[in-house]
């Protein structure tokens, strides 16, 4: 074999040793993915309330309680002011009552 076909010999198992890489960590990254939505999954079939509040300081309140972050959505309140995140958040916990924050 001449020296050119042996370079591209090499430069393509290089390649397809580097593409077996990106496959297994693709795999990994699908597997952390299925086990994440199962969690996911499961948290909103144990929603029994929702809630939402605009302000961070307001859903770390809740958060503190043991309520549990479903989604964070952006509304567009005022053209001045931009974007508000508003926090939707579930309580999660079948044998308690809610619990709120002190107003």
């Amino acid at each position: 074999m001449d020296a050119r076909l042996q370079s591209e010999l090499s430069t393509l198992r290089n390649k397809i040793g580097l593409l077996a890489d990106a496959i297994r960590g693709l795999r990994e990254e699908m597997r952390e993915l299925g086990k994440a939505m199962k969690v996911s999954s499961e948290l909103l079939f144990n929603v029994r309330k929702v809630e939402e509040v605009s302000g961070m300081d307001e859903a770390n309140k809740y958060l503190g309680l043991g309520w549990k972050l479903l989604k964070v959505i952006a509304v567009k309140i005022d053209v001045k002011m931009g974007d508000v995140a508003v926090y939707c958040l579930g309580w999660c916990f079948r044998n308690e009552d809610p619990k709120y924050p002190e107003q």
